[in-house]
Parts: C-alpha cells; structure tokens; sequence
C-alpha cells in the first residue's frame, strides 16, 4: 500500500505503537528511527494523541484541573497586586503600573476560567481616561512640603479675612 494512504485500523496500530513508545520515554526521533515513520509524523500523531486525551477528560477531572488552574491564577494574582502595592508606596510608577497591569491580566483569566467574562452589562461607565505612556510631572518631597505649607497659610488668611 503507497505511504499515506492508511486505513483505520493500521492508522489506530500506529498510534498505539508510538504512545507505548512515548510512555517508554523515547525520544520522536527514537521513535522515527524505531518505527520507520517520518519525523513530521511522529510529531502530528503525538499531538493527536495529546488532543485525544485532553477531550477524553471527565467533567470531573476538568474540575479538578480547573481548581489547580485557580490556585495558581490566585498566586499570581495576589502577588502582582503585593508588587504593584510595593512599586506604588515607593513612588515608581513606572514600575507599579507594570504590575497593576499584570495583576488586572490575572484578574481577567480568573474571570475568563469561570465565564464571568461574557456577562453582559446594562450600562458600562468609563471611570478612567487617563493615559499612562507619560509619568506625570514630579517634584521633590521638601519642594512639595514648602508648596503644601504656602498653600496652607494663603487658606488661613483667606479664613482670617487677612487676604481677599
């Protein structure tokens, strides 16, 4: 028979052969050579394979590897919020907007592992519109005590009827 052109029950052979093979823990090319099926194949089959499991799953075990999957998400979540929480007490927005950008990311792939992210909306209201490419404009802490202290004072007199 001309390569290519299996039938069903040699193409299900070839397939059992090369998950025992894989499960011996041979190499694709160990497999190539063993079987005499090409290189390419032996990549295609076991990622058949692998696709073959992943639908054989049970609602159970895809529970499971949901909880695991939400454990780590949780993590991930919790530390790059304790980043951004970092970055942004030190003042390095740069860095704290990073973060804050991964710890929405996170936040995202939880909602997306349960379908909370196809919940429709009655209105949605944009609260923030500022753009982050630019830090805002800084000025040293006594700079700004010195400013917060002249501002104060003009308040007081203004309160005192000194200043109109």
């Amino acid at each position: 028979m001309p390569r290519g052109n299996l039938t069903t029950e040699e193409r299900f052979r070839r397939l059992h052969e090369i998950r025992e093979l894989v499960e011996e823990g041979l190499t694709d090319y160990e497999i190539s050579e063993k079987t005499g099926i090409a290189l390419a194949s032996i990549k295609r089959n076991k990622k058949y394979l692998e696709d073959l499991a992943v639908a054989d799953l049970t609602s159970k075990e895809i529970s499971e590897k949901r909880g695991e999957l939400y454990m780590e998400l949780l993590e991930a979540t919790l530390e790059a919020k304790k980043m951004f929480e970092k970055y942004r007490d030190a003042g390095k927005a740069t860095f704290a907007k990073s973060f804050f950008s991964s710890w929405i990311e996170a936040l995202d792939m939880r909602a997306k592992l349960y379908g909370l992210n196809n919940i429709k909306m009655d209105s949605f209201t944009q609260i923030n519109t500022v753009n982050y490419q630019h830090e805002p404009d800084k000025i040293d802490y006594v700079a700004g005590e010195k400013l917060a202290d002249m501002l104060k004072k003009s308040h007081e007199r203004k309160l005192d009827g000194g200043d109109t």
